[in-house]
């Protein structure tokens, strides 16, 4: 049996060849004050805040002027309109009292940080199918190098996600809903994985409804009602605008996402991708339905949620530790994910073939959902052996 000790220690060793290949990677980026990455997009939206302009936060000629303010030299298409609703600033107001540099580097170590708890609640869960240490799945993916590099939030999404994970195996709906709400800054992804996970549970709704009125609430204290229709009315422009087309205004290439959209956008056929879809989702709600292993149905319906998603990159990519941790054999095609390294940085838009490997670890999944159909997880509440 391997100690948790040598376990930890193999993570930190893939923490720091990622941490080294960061450090590589982004010499010139430290030149420049960390000019590239998308941490300035959250840090100028938090200081608009601050400073009680928070009805202006997706306003593109104020945040034009607050990241200018930093990088006098900044290109008009290097300025990034926060994007993301208005709750999630709260966790980045604090470092908004911060110089930009130390604010950037500290909000780096909270990702680590992050990630560092997610694995270790991760190693924590039962059930898991494979061999490999859950900090090495966590931290020594290349989609884990990908957030260091854009500064990108994922690793917050991980730690909610992984919570959610726990609760849900301990049949702790309600708590495992409100995890899963808090994670709805990034709804692109969240919003798919709780529609599949409800159909096995719809009592998760008892946790997410509450928390997402919540969340509105502080949403409109923080921004106003003119910031939160501000931001519904940009949303709708940015979706109009690259829902069929590469959007320079938006700077939003689908050819980068490695989803149904992306994949099928890349090959010049988008509107196939709603079929894809659909296809997707029914496979994924037969797995979810007719498997009695609830670390396998969120495994899966996380897969079903990351291919369905409208908008995610790489480093969304992160919580492929979930899958690869819990769906066995099926998960074998993920590898791809800790080898891509070479395929995207030479051919960047070829990210969207990554929704391949996606793809077959559902196929695969479909026989084992097929076996355990009569397999309840030691921790199933007897209602749910009942209903088996």
């Amino acid at each position: 049996m391997i100690r948790p000790r040598t376990v930890l220690i193999g993570g930190i060793i893939a923490l720091l060849m990622n941490v080294l290949c960061f450090v590589a990677t982004e010499r010139s980026n430290f030149k420049t004050g960390m000019q590239r990455g998308d941490f300035k997009m959250f840090y100028a939206a938090a200081t608009a805040l601050r400073a009680g302009k928070g009805s202006l936060v997706y306003d593109r000629a104020l945040e034009t002027k607050l990241q200018r303010s930093i990088f006098p030299d900044l290109s008009e298409s290097g300025v990034q309109v926060y994007t993301h609703p208005p709750f999630e600033l709260l966790f980045y107001l604090p470092f908004s009292f911060l110089p930009y540099l130390t604010a950037c580097f500290l909000w780096q170590l909270a990702s680590v940080g992050l990630a560092l708890v997610s694995a270790s609640l991760l190693a924590q869960c039962p059930g898991k199918q494979s061999g490999v240490s859950p900090y090495i799945l966590v931290l020594g993916s290349f989609p884990f190098f990908i957030l260091l590099m854009f500064q990108q939030d994922s690793a917050l999404l991980l730690f909610f996600m992984t919570l959610a994970l726990r609760a849900f195996q301990e049949n702790r709906d309600s708590f495992a809903g409100a995890f899963l709400a808090m994670a709805l800054f990034r709804f692109p992804i969240v919003v798919p994985l709780i529609a599949l996970l409800c159909l096995r549970r719809p009592r998760l709704l008892k946790g997410v409804i509450p928390v997402i009125l919540i969340l509105g609430i502080i949403s409109i204290t923080l921004v106003k009602p003119a910031g939160v229709l501000a931001y519904g009315e940009y949303l709708l422009r940015m979706t109009r605008d690259s829902s069929m087309r590469v959007s320079d205004l938006y700077q939003i290439d689908p050819r980068m996402m490695p989803t149904l959209r992306g994949l099928f956008f890349l090959f010049h056929l988008p509107f196939v991708a709603p079929i894809a879809g659909m296809i997707t989702i029914l496979a994924c709600a037969r797995i979810i339905r007719r498997s009695g292993d609830s670390a396998f149905q969120f495994a899966i319906a996380v897969t079903g949620a990351l291919l369905l998603s409208p908008h995610s990159l790489m480093h969304d990519l992160t919580l492929i530790a979930i899958p690869a941790a819990f769906l066995g054999k099926p998960a074998a095609p993920m590898l791809v994910f800790y080898l891509a390294p070479v395929m995207v940085l030479f051919y960047p838009q070829a990210q969207a073939l990554l929704a391949i490997p996606l793809l077959v670890a559902v196929g695969l999944s479909l026989r084992r959902g097929s076996v355990t159909t009569r397999q309840i997880d030691a921790g199933s509440h007897p209602l749910e052996l009942c209903r088996s």
